[in-house]
């Protein structure tokens, strides 16, 4: 598949992120077609575990007590944040919407 730069330049990355994707790629194989689509899929998955984290604050909020408000807050930041170290959340979502746009784009 054929990546276009500028359409990638048009959706927000920068010249520096798409330098380094390329040297990625180049260091540990694979194609920028398949780095940009891996970026965008990690994006999803942090999407679904947010929602999914949200749900069960607001069930915390519903039904638990004061302390597991509190506590399960506490425990759901961290896990959001700890998924969010896993890998570049601003390139995930440029790649995301790259891939949104360009749907016609077999991946």
């Amino acid at each position: 598949m054929n990546i276009n730069f500028d359409e990638l330049k048009k959706t927000g990355f920068t010249q520096k992120e798409l330098d380094k994707i390329t040297e990625n790629t180049r260091m540990h194989g694979g194609s920028i077609a398949e780095a940009i689509n891996d970026l965008a899929n990690r994006f999803k998955i942090f999407l679904w575990f947010s929602v999914f984290f949200a749900i069960v604050f607001i069930a915390l909020l519903i039904w638990g007590s004061e302390s597991k408000i509190i506590g399960g807050g506490i425990g759901l930041l961290a896990g959001v944040f700890i998924i969010s170290l896993t890998f570049p959340v601003p390139l995930g979502y440029k790649a995301w919407k790259y891939r949104k746009k360009d749907k016609t784009q077999s991946f």
